[in-house]
């Protein structure tokens, strides 16, 4: 989400300076099933391109008819839709759920807060007030609302009345202790679900950028000793998949006191317990902190090979990254009236 944002702000922002009309789409709400999930944005052009989208189909066409309207009335568009047979019944869209999207024809009154939202070390909300069509960055340390707060706390987008928040965070670390043929695709898979991702190894082979192009830090070094001086938080994943169990164990007691949202070892459930009952009666962790572990590593979907096993991994980080989230805060309580 994180990449896909920053695409869109940055399309947008390249439109306005070059004096490219366009509408800002953005989804604000959602109840029950739907295409896309709030905070979802698309860039409608009059030659009939769109940037991003809103969730395709018939829901983006109509939103685009209503976007060109607006860049020719100047007016900015709050609708929502209901997704059911009676829009879009030829082209199947029975999703059942409902949308509220806002559309937005004046770039100027959101393109400086889409500056200060692109900038690398952004670190807030962008707010939306619905009933004047203007958008503002607010900085973290400088939120005061309980809607805006609540969006950086739960990195969710909020729905308040007239105003819609968008969280717009430094995305959350994975480090992967390991930089072998799971951790590889580990990376991949951290990568393209928006984490900032960071491989560890000692192994020159193992950690560079030949092969692991897209990972944004490579460390080669001894993981036990980089483990010992990592600074970790909430919003900190940590995999562990070394050369083998050994160097696992050595990794984890150096991490299982550590802040974290995720923390997973690879193994057997033979290794898991050998690790376990030796960490205890060295005093390392309680077995409190042991089960806190995610050993076997991923959900159990039957996975054998390197392929599926990183699918497994990857799915258990989007269910804790979920789970911290929450349900969805942008939800379609009352009508659409702009």
């Amino acid at each position: 989400m994180f990449v896909k944002l920053t695409m869109v702000l940055s399309e947008a922002i390249r439109l306005h300076d070059s004096g490219e009309a366009f509408c800002l789409a953005i989804v604000v709400a959602k109840s029950g099933s739907a295409p896309q999930v709030p905070g979802a944005k698309g860039l409608f052009l009059r030659d009939g391109r769109i940037i991003g989208t809103i969730g395709g189909g018939c829901l983006e066409m109509e939103c685009r008819r209503l976007g060109l309207e607006a860049l020719t009335s100047g007016k900015h568009v709050l609708r929502e839709f209901k997704l059911d047979d009676d829009f879009g019944w030829d082209d199947g869209l029975i999703c059942g759920g409902r949308v509220q999207v806002l559309l937005l024809p004046d770039s100027i009154k959101f393109v400086d807060a889409f500056r200060c939202a692109n900038e690398a070390n952004a670190n807030g909300a962008l707010e939306y007030d619905l009933l004047s069509g203007t958008a503002r960055f607010v900085n973290r340390d400088e939120a005061q609302t309980e809607a805006t707060l609540t969006s950086i706390a739960r990195r969710r987008e909020v729905l308040d009345g007239e105003w819609f928040v968008e969280p717009i965070l430094p995305p959350e670390r994975l480090v992967i202790f390991g930089g072998g043929h799971i951790g590889a695709q580990l990376a991949k898979h951290g990568v393209q679900l928006g984490f900032n991702v960071t491989v560890v190894d000692d192994r020159p082979e193992f950690v560079n950028s030949e092969r692991l192009p897209l990972v944004h830090n490579l460390v080669c070094e001894n993981p036990e000793r980089y483990a010992n001086q990592l600074q970790t938080d909430v919003d900190t994943y940590l995999c562990l998949v070394t050369r083998g169990h050994r160097n696992d164990a050595k990794v984890l007691r150096e991490l299982i006191q550590k802040n974290r949202a995720y923390l997973g070892m690879i193994g057997s459930k033979r290794k898991r317990e050998m690790v376990r009952r030796t960490m205890i009666e060295n005093g390392i962790c309680t077995n409190e902190q042991f089960e806190q572990v995610a050993s076997p590593m991923g959900i159990d979907i039957g996975a054998e090979t390197v392929e599926e096993i990183a699918v497994s991994i990857a799915a258990e980080w989007i269910k804790v990254r979920s789970s911290k989230r929450g349900p969805i805060l942008a939800r379609c309580r009352q009508k659409a009236k702009i």
